[in-house]
């Protein structure tokens, strides 16, 4: 028989989840205070790490296609986009490209936002299905987004189904 383990948790009080406790909020405001205070004195060197970063990292960039259902899909970054593009290409990769979910839209109807994994259907279907997490609390959901597509271009959304587990 397996022995019960109590873990004591002495910050569990400071946990709120409607972030609407005067209390709580309060105290992260002094907080902050306390470390601007602290490291004012740092903030040119602060600039120049988080500048020397970016310089090492590329910005705009694409993942490599996979085939799936006559379809070439991948994500993609931009430069100065805090979020990836979901795309693909019908056919070929030389074929036109079509953004299926711009998660920088998606973002600035959010607080935060994490988007895990997200997966398309066989291209007869015209659906990606895809897990989102907007609380920050690794609780979150599955979307799925349709389309239809309109001439050339992508598409009129046609649906978009969400179910979040809590």
């Amino acid at each position: 028989m397996p022995l019960a383990l109590e873990l004591d948790d002495p910050y569990f009080w400071l946990r709120d989840d409607t972030r609407k406790n005067p209390e709580i909020l309060n105290l992260i405001k002094e907080e902050n205070q306390y470390t601007e205070a602290w490291t004012r004195h740092s903030k040119h060197f602060q600039q120049r790490i988080y500048k020397d970063l970016l310089r090492h990292m590329k910005q705009t960039d694409a993942s490599v296609p996979y085939p799936w259902g006559g379809n070439y899909y991948y994500s993609r970054t931009v430069e100065g986009k805090s979020y990836p593009y979901i795309c693909r290409r019908c056919g070929s990769m030389d074929a036109v490209e079509e953004t299926i979910l711009d998660l920088n839209a998606l973002a600035k109807r959010e607080k935060y936002l994490d988007v895990g994994e997200w997966s398309p259907a066989p291209s007869s279907l015209s659906l990606l299905a895809y897990s989102v997490d907007t609380t920050g609390y690794e609780v979150g959901g599955v979307s799925e987004r349709g389309w239809e597509r309109e001439g050339r271009g992508l598409e009129k959304v046609t649906a978009i189904f969400d179910l979040y587990i809590h």
